[in-house]
């Protein structure tokens, strides 16, 4: 048995989920039979046309509204051959062997700039710059390097589309094939049928996104590299979940990682979170992980209700915990507070560090400093505090 989607078009290149369920009415349009499976559609490729697109500030992850420089190189096999194949349409020219025979597209015919979906831009061409002193019109240049800006947190997907074109008629003067602008019905034609599309892929970082954690399960807690963590979020709050199975877990978010009430984790099993400003900071000189480890050597589990959070709703401005630590030092703050600039300092007064894009990170690892005594200065929304912090390896 065989089924035809109607309406239904893949025109972007990637994984597609399809499912599919089965149900009559004799039994009450219940499901009877179930069918999932996972389909790739790569993109659009005419053989007769090559496209490659460049990017001159390629890099992994990009924050939201950056721009990013795209230069395409079109290759249309418009070449005049003596034997017939996919690209050259078989009508043969000569009295005599050998034969030579004209290409299907002489050139562009249409191109478009389609970003997640959307078309952006479109040109149309009316003749190729090889012949426009014959047939006079709009033709395909290689444009330099255009930017586009990347509006949408996630997989962003801009896409070049392009036709190739020919012209109706064509006549033989000696061994040249020339267009017959004389023929009644001459005109450019664009196969908008058969075009071929090239894709390029932007993850543009989630920094003012959030997403609840309720299940031990989610991609955002599991060590493999996914897109849903390749993307991330601002903030992340885990509640309710019980970290029990002996596995390893890890979290990593932008801004704020909360763990709500609820929260257990059991001797065993080791979570890892992990604050990384840096995709969505506009300086990434910070040279502080920003990190905390429960390990399996004991078990935690986070009591506090929802009056009195320790990691949401803090009655005092500013503090540090713990004051003795080997490394990892918490930053409490209140809701509303931003820290403007964080200094630290050993005894003899040498600044160590001055970070004045700490935001609202709440966790510092300071385990490359030596042992010792250290302050840290916290300026922020509520003033200027300062702490002490013992560092005992």
């Amino acid at each position: 048995m065989y089924y035809t989607f109607n309406d239904v078009v893949l025109d972007t290149k990637g994984f597609y989920y399809v499912r599919i369920k089965v149900s009559t009415e004799l039994n009450n349009y219940e499901d009877i039979l179930g069918k999932a499976f996972y389909t790739y559609i790569d993109d659009l490729r005419n053989p007769c046309i090559f496209v490659d697109l460049n990017v001159n500030n390629a890099k992994r992850k990009y924050t939201l509204g950056e721009s990013v420089g795209i230069k395409e190189r079109v290759m249309i096999r418009d070449e005049i051959e003596y034997y017939s194949d996919e690209c050259h349409d078989g009508g043969a020219w000569g009295i005599s062997a050998p034969y030579f025979y004209s290409p299907n597209y002489i050139g562009v015919g249409k191109l478009s700039w389609i970003i997640n979906g959307t078309t952006l831009e479109t040109k149309d061409y009316t003749t190729v710059a090889k012949y426009s002193d014959i047939v006079p019109g709009v033709y395909y240049e290689p444009m330099d390097y255009q930017e586009f800006s990347l509006s949408n947190p996630g997989l962003n997907t801009i896409m070049l589309q392009v036709f190739g074109g020919d012209y109706s008629a064509w006549t033989r003067t000696g061994s040249i094939l020339l267009p017959r602008t004389d023929w009644p019905y001459f005109q450019f034609e664009v196969d908008l049928k058969s075009p071929t599309n090239k894709s390029l892929y932007f993850i543009v970082a989630d920094c003012d996104g959030s997403a609840v954690i309720t299940n031990i399960n989610d991609p955002l807690l599991s060590p493999k590299e996914s897109m849903q963590k390749e993307i991330g979020k601002g903030t992340i709050e885990i509640q309710n979940v019980k970290f029990d199975d002996g596995r390893d877990y890890e979290v990593e978010a932008y801004k704020n990682i909360i763990l709500k009430p609820g929260t257990v984790i059991k001797a065993g099993t080791s979570f890892r979170a992990k604050i990384n400003p840096a995709p969505c900071s506009s300086s990434n000189s910070n040279p502080l992980k920003s990190s905390i480890n429960f390990t399996s050597n004991k078990e935690f589990e986070d009591k506090t209700t929802a009056e009195n959070n320790r990691t949401i709703n803090v009655n005092e401005k500013v503090r540090i915990y713990p004051n003795v630590t080997s490394g990892i030092v918490n930053v409490i703050i209140s809701d509303n507070t931003i820290i403007n600039n964080l200094k630290i300092y050993d005894m003899s007064g040498r600044l160590l560090y001055n970070n004045g894009n700490f935001g609202r990170s709440s966790i510092l690892d300071l385990s490359y400093l030596n042992e010792g005594v250290y302050i840290l200065k916290i300026q922020s929304s509520l003033g200027i505090t300062t702490h002490r912090v013992v560092i005992k390896k």
